[in-house]
Protein backbone atom coordinates (compact mmCIF):
# COMPACT_ATOMS: atom_id res chain seq x y z
CA UNK A 1 0.00 0.00 0.00
CA UNK A 2 1.62 3.51 -1.07
CA UNK A 3 0.86 6.59 1.16
CA UNK A 4 3.04 9.89 0.13
CA UNK A 5 5.18 10.94 2.72
CA UNK A 6 8.09 14.01 2.60
CA UNK A 7 11.09 12.06 1.86
CA UNK A 8 13.16 13.76 -0.80
CA UNK A 9 13.33 13.02 -4.73
CA UNK A 10 16.19 10.72 -5.82
CA UNK A 11 18.39 10.39 -8.94
CA UNK A 12 17.63 7.42 -9.64
CA UNK A 13 13.88 8.08 -10.22
CA UNK A 14 14.61 11.08 -12.18
CA UNK A 15 16.52 9.29 -14.44
CA UNK A 16 14.36 6.66 -14.71
CA UNK A 17 11.78 9.22 -15.48
CA UNK A 18 13.55 10.48 -18.55
CA UNK A 19 14.13 7.21 -19.77
CA UNK A 20 10.33 6.75 -19.73
CA UNK A 21 9.11 9.35 -21.10
CA UNK A 22 11.51 9.79 -23.91
CA UNK A 23 9.71 6.78 -25.84
CA UNK A 24 6.12 7.78 -25.63
CA UNK A 25 4.59 10.28 -27.89
CA UNK A 26 2.04 12.74 -28.01
CA UNK A 27 -1.04 13.66 -30.33
CA UNK A 28 0.74 16.95 -31.00
CA UNK A 29 3.85 15.35 -31.91
CA UNK A 30 3.31 12.35 -33.81
CA UNK A 31 3.06 12.58 -37.92
CA UNK A 32 -0.74 11.85 -38.55
CA UNK A 33 -0.23 11.21 -42.09
CA UNK A 34 0.68 7.63 -41.51
CA UNK A 35 -1.66 5.27 -39.17
CA UNK A 36 1.23 2.18 -39.57
CA UNK A 37 3.92 5.07 -38.77
CA UNK A 38 2.03 5.56 -35.72
CA UNK A 39 1.21 1.90 -34.87
CA UNK A 40 4.75 1.30 -35.17
CA UNK A 41 6.02 4.27 -32.46
CA UNK A 42 3.33 3.09 -30.03
CA UNK A 43 4.39 -0.46 -30.17
CA UNK A 44 7.95 0.51 -30.25
CA UNK A 45 7.56 1.99 -27.10
CA UNK A 46 5.47 -0.35 -25.49
CA UNK A 47 9.06 -2.75 -26.15
CA UNK A 48 11.29 0.22 -24.60
CA UNK A 49 8.36 0.90 -21.40
CA UNK A 50 8.76 -3.08 -20.71
CA UNK A 51 12.79 -2.81 -20.84
CA UNK A 52 11.82 0.28 -17.82
CA UNK A 53 9.75 -1.66 -15.72
CA UNK A 54 12.38 -4.42 -15.44
CA UNK A 55 14.79 -2.11 -14.58
CA UNK A 56 12.66 -1.08 -11.91
CA UNK A 57 11.88 -4.67 -10.61
CA UNK A 58 14.33 -5.40 -7.92
CA UNK A 59 12.43 -5.29 -4.28
CA UNK A 60 14.89 -3.22 -2.85
CA UNK A 61 14.42 -0.02 -5.36
CA UNK A 62 10.82 -0.54 -6.05
CA UNK A 63 10.41 -0.16 -2.09
CA UNK A 64 13.08 2.81 -1.94
CA UNK A 65 10.61 4.61 -4.83
CA UNK A 66 7.56 3.75 -2.86
CA UNK A 67 9.01 5.46 0.19
CA UNK A 68 8.82 8.94 -1.57
CA UNK A 69 6.78 11.36 -3.00
CA UNK A 70 9.10 11.51 -5.70
CA UNK A 71 9.14 7.67 -6.73
CA UNK A 72 5.33 7.17 -6.03
CA UNK A 73 4.37 9.76 -8.74
CA UNK A 74 7.44 8.25 -10.98
CA UNK A 75 5.78 4.65 -10.43
CA UNK A 76 1.66 6.54 -11.01
CA UNK A 77 3.10 8.38 -14.13
CA UNK A 78 4.68 5.06 -15.46
CA UNK A 79 1.73 3.31 -14.98
CA UNK A 80 -0.63 5.64 -16.76
CA UNK A 81 1.90 5.89 -19.67
CA UNK A 82 1.52 2.29 -20.04
CA UNK A 83 -2.54 1.99 -19.24
CA UNK A 84 -2.89 4.88 -22.70
CA UNK A 85 -0.10 2.43 -24.52
CA UNK A 86 -2.19 -0.52 -24.31
CA UNK A 87 -5.27 1.75 -24.86
CA UNK A 88 -3.99 3.09 -28.45
CA UNK A 89 -3.16 -0.90 -29.86
CA UNK A 90 -6.47 -1.48 -29.30
CA UNK A 91 -8.37 1.79 -30.51
CA UNK A 92 -5.83 3.17 -32.91
CA UNK A 93 -6.78 6.80 -31.75
CA UNK A 94 -2.98 8.46 -31.85
CA UNK A 95 -3.91 11.50 -33.26
CA UNK A 96 -7.22 12.37 -30.33
CA UNK A 97 -5.73 10.81 -27.05
CA UNK A 98 -2.81 11.43 -25.69
CA UNK A 99 -0.97 12.18 -22.46
CA UNK A 100 -1.65 15.90 -21.01
CA UNK A 101 2.45 16.29 -20.03
CA UNK A 102 5.18 13.46 -20.44
CA UNK A 103 8.27 14.87 -18.26
CA UNK A 104 5.98 17.35 -16.36
CA UNK A 105 3.49 14.59 -15.11
CA UNK A 106 5.91 13.60 -12.39
CA UNK A 107 6.22 17.01 -11.22
CA UNK A 108 2.61 17.75 -11.14
CA UNK A 109 1.91 14.27 -9.65
CA UNK A 110 4.39 15.37 -6.60
CA UNK A 111 2.25 18.11 -5.82
CA UNK A 112 -0.82 16.30 -5.39
CA UNK A 113 0.74 13.82 -3.32
CA UNK A 114 2.21 16.75 -1.18
CA UNK A 115 -1.18 18.12 -0.64
CA UNK A 116 -2.77 14.76 -0.28
CA UNK A 117 -0.35 14.40 2.94
CA UNK A 118 -1.16 17.91 3.90
CA UNK A 119 -5.30 17.25 3.66
CA UNK A 120 -4.24 14.12 5.56
CA UNK A 121 -2.66 15.92 8.55
CA UNK A 122 -5.19 18.10 9.00
CA UNK A 123 -7.63 15.36 9.02
CA UNK A 124 -9.29 16.75 5.97
CA UNK A 125 -11.10 14.12 3.05
CA UNK A 126 -7.67 13.07 1.03
CA UNK A 127 -10.00 10.74 -1.80
CA UNK A 128 -8.99 11.38 -5.26
CA UNK A 129 -11.03 11.16 -8.12
CA UNK A 130 -11.21 11.52 -11.93
CA UNK A 131 -12.88 14.92 -13.01
CA UNK A 132 -12.95 16.70 -16.41
CA UNK A 133 -11.89 20.08 -17.88
CA UNK A 134 -12.13 21.85 -20.77
CA UNK A 135 -9.93 24.75 -22.49
CA UNK A 136 -8.75 25.68 -25.68
CA UNK A 137 -5.72 24.24 -27.54
CA UNK A 138 -3.26 27.30 -27.25
CA UNK A 139 -3.40 27.23 -23.17
CA UNK A 140 -2.06 23.38 -23.71
CA UNK A 141 1.64 24.43 -23.27
CA UNK A 142 0.72 26.13 -20.01
CA UNK A 143 -1.12 23.61 -18.79
CA UNK A 144 1.79 20.98 -19.60
CA UNK A 145 4.20 22.69 -17.76
CA UNK A 146 2.43 24.10 -14.83
CA UNK A 147 -0.95 21.93 -14.59
CA UNK A 148 -4.51 23.85 -14.05
CA UNK A 149 -4.06 27.34 -12.27
CA UNK A 150 -6.47 28.96 -10.49
CA UNK A 151 -7.08 32.86 -11.82
CA UNK A 152 -5.01 34.10 -8.77
CA UNK A 153 -2.16 31.75 -9.67
CA UNK A 154 -2.15 32.65 -13.60
CA UNK A 155 -2.07 36.30 -12.11
CA UNK A 156 1.01 35.41 -9.93
CA UNK A 157 2.75 34.28 -12.24
CA UNK A 158 2.10 36.72 -14.92
CA UNK A 159 0.50 34.04 -16.93
CA UNK A 160 -1.68 35.54 -19.58
CA UNK A 161 -5.46 33.69 -20.53
CA UNK A 162 -5.50 33.16 -23.74
CA UNK A 163 -9.04 33.18 -23.34
CA UNK A 164 -11.66 34.07 -20.44
CA UNK A 165 -14.54 32.94 -18.93
CA UNK A 166 -17.11 34.12 -16.56
CA UNK A 167 -15.59 32.51 -12.93
CA UNK A 168 -19.91 32.32 -11.36
CA UNK A 169 -18.61 30.55 -8.21
CA UNK A 170 -15.15 32.51 -7.44
CA UNK A 171 -11.89 31.80 -7.64
CA UNK A 172 -10.58 28.29 -8.70
CA UNK A 173 -9.97 25.52 -11.09
CA UNK A 174 -13.42 24.18 -12.33
CA UNK A 175 -14.35 20.59 -13.36
CA UNK A 176 -17.28 18.38 -14.12
CA UNK A 177 -18.36 15.53 -13.06
CA UNK A 178 -19.07 14.36 -16.99
CA UNK A 179 -17.75 14.92 -20.30
CA UNK A 180 -20.12 16.40 -21.61
CA UNK A 181 -21.90 19.28 -19.37
CA UNK A 182 -19.10 21.87 -20.32
CA UNK A 183 -17.41 20.98 -23.91
CA UNK A 184 -18.08 24.02 -25.42
CA UNK A 185 -15.83 25.66 -23.13
CA UNK A 186 -12.53 24.22 -25.60
CA UNK A 187 -11.58 22.09 -28.01
CA UNK A 188 -9.65 20.22 -25.42
CA UNK A 189 -11.10 17.87 -22.79
CA UNK A 190 -8.75 16.75 -19.94
CA UNK A 191 -9.29 13.27 -18.15
CA UNK A 192 -7.75 14.92 -14.71
CA UNK A 193 -7.12 13.46 -11.09
CA UNK A 194 -8.90 15.67 -8.50
CA UNK A 195 -8.73 15.76 -4.32
CA UNK A 196 -11.38 17.84 -3.24
CA UNK A 197 -10.78 17.93 0.58
CA UNK A 198 -13.27 20.05 2.22
CA UNK A 199 -16.15 20.10 0.23
CA UNK A 200 -19.39 22.85 0.30
CA UNK A 201 -22.32 23.10 -2.01
CA UNK A 202 -22.28 26.77 -2.99
CA UNK A 203 -25.97 28.74 -2.90
CA UNK A 204 -24.66 32.28 -2.47
CA UNK A 205 -21.60 34.75 -2.90
CA UNK A 206 -20.01 33.74 0.09
CA UNK A 207 -20.46 30.11 0.75
CA UNK A 208 -17.40 28.04 0.24
CA UNK A 209 -14.97 30.62 2.02
CA UNK A 210 -13.39 27.98 4.23
CA UNK A 211 -13.73 24.80 1.92
CA UNK A 212 -11.40 23.37 -0.38
CA UNK A 213 -13.71 22.52 -3.39
CA UNK A 214 -16.87 24.32 -3.74
CA UNK A 215 -19.79 22.86 -5.68
CA UNK A 216 -22.15 25.38 -8.47
CA UNK A 217 -24.70 24.74 -10.61
CA UNK A 218 -26.42 27.29 -12.59
CA UNK A 219 -28.86 25.38 -14.04
CA UNK A 220 -30.80 24.72 -10.15
CA UNK A 221 -33.50 27.86 -10.97
CA UNK A 222 -34.70 25.95 -14.13
CA UNK A 223 -34.73 22.78 -13.12
CA UNK A 224 -36.40 23.39 -9.26
CA UNK A 225 -33.17 21.73 -8.13
CA UNK A 226 -29.48 20.54 -8.63
CA UNK A 227 -28.83 18.28 -11.36
CA UNK A 228 -25.71 16.90 -10.93
CA UNK A 229 -25.12 16.52 -15.06
CA UNK A 230 -24.71 20.66 -14.55
CA UNK A 231 -22.51 20.84 -11.15
CA UNK A 232 -19.41 22.80 -11.58
CA UNK A 233 -16.68 21.59 -9.08
CA UNK A 234 -14.24 24.41 -8.35
CA UNK A 235 -10.98 22.81 -6.79
CA UNK A 236 -9.69 26.09 -5.12
CA UNK A 237 -5.79 25.64 -5.89
CA UNK A 238 -3.62 24.18 -8.30
CA UNK A 239 -2.02 21.13 -6.51
CA UNK A 240 -5.71 19.25 -5.66
CA UNK A 241 -5.76 18.44 -8.91
CA UNK A 242 -3.21 16.67 -11.43
CA UNK A 243 -3.82 16.67 -15.62
CA UNK A 244 -3.55 13.50 -17.25
CA UNK A 245 -5.28 12.45 -20.39
CA UNK A 246 -6.33 15.20 -23.11
CA UNK A 247 -8.55 14.56 -26.04
CA UNK A 248 -10.63 16.20 -28.89
CA UNK A 249 -13.26 17.42 -27.09
CA UNK A 250 -15.76 15.60 -30.34
CA UNK A 251 -15.00 12.34 -28.72
CA UNK A 252 -16.55 13.36 -24.89
CA UNK A 253 -19.80 10.72 -26.25
CA UNK A 254 -17.26 8.11 -26.94
CA UNK A 255 -17.50 5.14 -24.98
CA UNK A 256 -13.59 5.26 -24.76
CA UNK A 257 -13.65 8.52 -23.01
CA UNK A 258 -15.60 6.38 -20.22
CA UNK A 259 -13.38 3.28 -19.92
CA UNK A 260 -10.60 5.56 -19.82
CA UNK A 261 -12.16 6.82 -16.97
CA UNK A 262 -12.63 3.70 -15.30
CA UNK A 263 -9.34 2.14 -16.13
CA UNK A 264 -8.04 5.34 -14.22
CA UNK A 265 -9.78 5.22 -11.32
CA UNK A 266 -8.38 1.86 -11.11
CA UNK A 267 -4.68 3.34 -10.94
CA UNK A 268 -5.58 6.35 -8.80
CA UNK A 269 -7.33 4.28 -6.17
CA UNK A 270 -4.20 1.73 -5.69
CA UNK A 271 -1.98 4.96 -5.89
CA UNK A 272 -3.65 7.64 -4.04
CA UNK A 273 -6.77 6.01 -2.36
CA UNK A 274 -5.28 3.14 -0.56
CA UNK A 275 -6.00 0.96 -2.88
CA UNK A 276 -9.67 1.07 -2.10
CA UNK A 277 -12.17 0.93 -4.82
CA UNK A 278 -14.22 4.19 -5.45
CA UNK A 279 -18.06 3.10 -6.53
CA UNK A 280 -18.27 4.84 -10.11
CA UNK A 281 -21.36 5.96 -11.81
CA UNK A 282 -21.96 7.40 -14.93
CA UNK A 283 -23.55 10.86 -15.07
CA UNK A 284 -25.53 11.54 -18.25
CA UNK A 285 -27.74 14.53 -19.50
CA UNK A 286 -31.25 14.95 -18.68
CA UNK A 287 -33.47 13.46 -21.32
CA UNK A 288 -34.01 16.62 -22.45
CA UNK A 289 -30.82 17.54 -23.68
CA UNK A 290 -27.70 16.47 -25.92
CA UNK A 291 -24.56 15.58 -25.33
CA UNK A 292 -22.15 19.04 -25.01
CA UNK A 293 -25.75 21.12 -25.75
CA UNK A 294 -25.30 23.40 -22.50
CA UNK A 295 -24.42 26.79 -20.81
Amino acid sequence: EIHASDTMPNSTTRKGEMDLFETIPSFQSIDTTDADARLAAQLQAEEDMSGVKWDANSTAQLDSMKSSIAGQAWLFTEQVLRLHTQFLMQHKKNDEIAPVALDDMVYTCEKLLQCQETFRKLDLPTNVTIAYHYTCQQSMDTIQQHGLLSKNERNDMMIRENRTHGAAFGNGIYTANNPCAFRRYGEVGLLVATLLGKVQRMFGRNDGADANTVIGNKRETIYRGSIPYHDEIVLRQSSQCLPLMQYKSHLAHDDLIWTYHIELQKLVDNFFNGEAPTELERVHPPHDMMCGVSS
